[in-house]
């Protein structure tokens, strides 16, 4: 019974652009989360002085993966509406930011505050949709980095209150945080896009007909 129906079904679901863990969306959050965490242990001084630049960055980059992902990747209404909620909030709170020189009253101590609760809040969306997904195959490496996301939350808070070595220390270990889990994931994307060929060799193996069976009339 296997149609070309069957046949087009199996497709979309090997499908890069609309697979559940496109492994092309995986591979560019592990090289940008590899060149960020290289980029905090191999300079400091300057990840410190211009530590807001670096999450505008990281707030668009990650908030237009998340809408690729709602437009593209979720079959599943639940995940549309966390990677929506998720790429709109991070774009909101981005854009805010980068925005924030022309923007009247936006000081400081406002910019800072904007990007906590953005990343604070795009870490708590990301526990509530890693709970409710749990069964369905969320992986280890997403809670890592909201874990990453709090941390960064709560170095930005400390630095802001003048967290001296401390603060310096807990940076670096972030950093190398932040790579290692890069480097993990890009090996995921390695391993969902070996899986995707697999899927794509198993649609292009035609069928063989199956003759049909002549009875033989015994009188």
């Amino acid at each position: 019974m296997t149609s070309q129906a069957h046949v087009h079904q199996i497709a979309d679901q090997v499908n890069p652009l609309h697979n559940k863990a496109a492994w092309w969306v995986v591979l560019v959050e592990g090289l940008v989360a590899v060149g960020i965490g290289t980029f905090i242990v191999l300079q400091p001084l300057y990840v410190a002085a211009g530590m807001v630049l670096i999450l505008i960055a990281y707030l668009l980059l990650n908030s237009i993966l998340h809408l690729l992902r709602a437009a593209l990747g979720r079959s599943q209404k639940e995940h549309l509406v966390y990677d929506a909620m998720d790429g709109g909030i991070g774009l909101l709170g981005g854009l805010l930011v980068a925005l924030a020189p022309w923007l009247p009253g936006f000081e400081a101590l406002t910019i800072i505050v904007v990007l906590l609760f953005t990343l604070v809040f795009l870490s708590l969306l990301g526990l509530l949709k890693l709970l409710r997904a749990w069964r369905s195959g969320m992986k280890w490496g997403q809670l890592t980095m909201i874990a990453l996301q709090l941390v960064l939350a709560g170095w930005m808070y400390y630095a802001l209150r003048g967290g001296g070595q401390v603060g310096a220390t807990v940076l670096n270990l972030v950093g190398w945080g932040i790579a290692i889990v890069g480097i993990l994931m890009i090996g995921s994307s390695i391993m969902l896009y070996r899986s995707t060929q697999i899927g794509e060799a198993a649609v292009a193996i035609p069928e063989t007909p199956v003759a049909p069976t002549v009875g033989n009339d015994n009188q």
